[in-house]
């Protein structure tokens, strides 16, 4: 795993913009279960 980002940074900077993502769409949620 850690080779495989050493060797394409580009594909670990495309790992983390999705991981954000997903914990803004889990954030939007649990401010929706929350406010409902």
């Amino acid at each position: 795993m850690v080779e495989l980002e050493q060797q394409n940074p580009s594909a670990d900077q495309l790992a983390l913009t999705e991981l954000k993502k997903k914990k803004l769409l889990v954030k939007e949620q649990i401010h929706r279960l929350s406010a409902a």
